[in-house]
C-alpha cells in the first residue's frame, strides 16, 4: 500500500510541475526593429492607398488572403499561438502519462522516484529530519536499487548537516557492494565505451 501512496505521490509532484511549467518568453524584439521591414518612406497623403502585394496584406501576406493571422490562412500568424500552446501543453501531458506508465511497470524505478520526491518533500523540514526518515525506512528497502539511492540521498544530508563522516560511510556502502544479478545484466547489455584516437 505504501508503494501505491508513493507512486501516487511522484505521479502528482510530476503532474503539477508539467503543468505549472513556466510560459514562453517574450520575443525579444519586434520584425521592423531588426531592420528586417520595408524602409521607413515619406508619410501617406490622404486619399493615397496602402501598398498591396506580399509584402503588405496582399494575396499571402501578413493579414491578406491566403496569409498569417487572415482566415484559412497560413499557420504562425495572430491567433496560431494559442493553438500552439495548446498543442504544447498536450503533448507535455501525455508525455508525463507516458512517463509513468514506464515508471510504473518499473519496481526500481518507481521506488528511486519516491525517494527523490521523499526527499524534496522532507526538505523544507532541514536535513536532520531527512536523516530521520531515510535512516528509519532504509532497513525496510527490499529493491537494491532502492537501497542505493535512499544511501545516496543520505549521503547528501549528513553532508549538508555537516556529518561528513557519516556520508562517507553511506558512499562506502555504495562503493564496496556487490553488484545484483541485474546489475550484471545491465552490465551485459551496455555498449562498450568508444576508443581513444592514438
Amino acid at each position: 500500500m505504501r508503494t501505491i501512496g508513493a507512486v501516487l505521490v511522484v505521479m502528482m509532484t510530476v503532474t503539477g510541475l508539467a503543468i505549472a511549467q513556466a510560459p514562453p518568453p517574450p520575443p525579444v524584439e519586434a520584425p521592423g526593429d531588426r531592420g528586417d521591414g520595408p524602409p521607413p518612406g515619406p508619410p501617406r497623403g490622404e486619399g493615397q492607398r496602402p501598398p498591396r502585394g506580399p509584402a503588405m496584406g496582399g494575396p499571402g501576406g501578413p493579414g491578406g488572403p491566403g496569409g498569417p493571422g487572415a482566415p484559412g490562412g497560413m499557420p504562425g500568424g495572430p491567433g496560431a499561438g494559442g493553438r500552439n500552446e495548446r498543442f504544447e501543453q498536450m503533448r507535455n501531458y501525455l508525455g508525463v502519462i507516458d512517463a509513468f506508465s514506464r515508471q510504473s511497470r518499473d519496481a526500481s524505478q518507481a521506488g528511486i522516484a519516491a525517494v527523490i520526491a521523499a526527499a524534496d518533500l522532507l526538505k523544507p523540514r532541514g536535513s536532520d529530519a531527512g536523516i530521520e526518515y531515510f535512516t528509519k525506512i532504509l532497513p525496510q528497502v527490499k529493491n537494491p536499487a532502492v537501497q542505493r539511492a535512499v544511501r545516496v540521498q543520505l549521503a547528501e544530508l549528513y553532508k549538508a548537516a555537516g556529518k561528513q563522516d557519516q556520508a562517507l560511510e553511506q558512499l562506502r556502502e555504495l562503493i564496496v557492494a556487490e553488484p545484483t544479478q541485474s546489475d550484471l545484466k545491465a552490465l551485459e547489455n551496455t555498449p562498450p565505451p568508444p576508443r581513444q584516437g592514438p
